[in-house]
């Protein structure tokens, strides 16, 4: 039987690499895209993160914060001093979220606005500080015991756990200082090592 042929058509719809259609702009502030993709209850939470890394880097890396937001958090940190309620910096704090809402990213060759100086700035924000402020935070927790004796001795490259009588919480748990969350310390972490809660 004959091998049938077919006559590839050409699609009457397509062209050569035809110029980019125009569009219209739909970016918009960042403000706007952060409450599309994250919810109010979430984004006060983070925002809280936030606020509570700035006054750490006020108080301990002041340089990483551009000079136009340095005088304004000054300012507001002189005020809250003078106030009863100064341990709460409260006026500190309504700074740097004001900051945080006049953050706008690199749009149509304008250039970023950010209160913190990142990239290849000078003195800028580094990862060793990111690090250094993440190491310090910190929780003591209850966990099963065996799950972390499993725990501490892969850590310590197979080495003793080096668990003392007074870290014994009682009912199998034993007391431990972790950087994550109970949850995260029972759940995920905890199935790498074949326990469970």
């Amino acid at each position: 039987m004959p091998k049938k042929t077919s006559k590839k058509t050409k699609n009457p719809t397509a062209t050569k690499a035809a110029a980019a259609p125009a569009a219209a702009d739909a970016r918009s502030s960042t403000n706007k895209v952060e409450k599309a993709f994250v919810g109010p209850s979430s984004a006060k939470n983070y925002q809280g993160t936030l606020i509570r890394f700035v006054l750490h880097l006020f108080d301990s890396h002041k340089t990483v914060i551009t000079d136009k937001y340095v005088s304004k958090f000054d300012d507001a940190d002189a005020y809250d001093k003078g106030t009863p309620q100064a341990v709460l910096r409260m006026k500190l704090r309504t700074a740097i979220s004001s900051a945080i809402a006049e953050i706008e990213p690199s749009c149509d060759g304008n250039p970023y606005e950010c209160f913190l100086k990142i990239g290849n700035e000078e003195g800028a924000l580094t990862y060793q500080m990111v690090r250094d402020y993440m190491a310090e935070k910190s929780n003591e927790v209850e966990v099963d015991r065996n799950c972390a004796i499993k725990y501490l001795n892969a850590i310590n490259d197979g080495g003793e756990s080096n668990i003392t009588d007074d870290m014994d919480a009682g009912n199998g748990k034993l007391r431990v200082i972790v950087y994550q969350s109970e949850s995260a310390y029972n759940g995920y972490g905890a199935q790498s090592y074949g326990c469970t809660s």
